[in-house]
């Protein structure tokens, strides 16, 4: 079966694109297409490794400048309270207990005054 998808919540601010997906986007616009996704991928890789710092800039300040806009962005809806709403959701029922639980919990029925772990070494 398929696995279940991650719940996204819509108010979150999106995160920035990093400065290697900037570069990823232009150097697939400017290769061949006849390259496979793969080979494309090793050639994009190996060349931004092989970058230099200063030619690498422009993607990173890009990067930076989206970054601190993301970070008040995302202040702001931490500090809304949203983030922490979204988290629990009110509907999503409670997991079962499971056996041992359940006789722990009759046995603590049964013996109200005794402590707890005094019932599971009993038990």
């Amino acid at each position: 079966g398929l696995a279940a998808q991650r719940r996204v919540d819509p108010d979150r601010p999106k995160r920035p694109t990093s400065a290697y997906l900037r570069f990823l986007s232009e150097f697939r616009s400017q290769k061949p297409a006849d390259l496979s996704g793969k080979d494309l991928m090793k050639a994009a890789g190996a060349e931004w490794k092989a970058l230099p710092a200063e030619r690498k800039k422009p993607y990173e300040a890009a990067y930076e400048k989206e970054a601190v806009v993301y970070r008040s962005a995302y202040d702001q809806y931490v500090s809304s309270g949203k983030k922490d709403a979204f988290k629990r959701d009110p509907d999503k029922p409670k997991r079962p207990l499971t056996g041992f639980l359940r006789f722990v919990a009759e046995k603590r029925e049964q013996n109200k005054d005794a402590k707890p772990t005094v019932l599971t070494k009993e038990a």
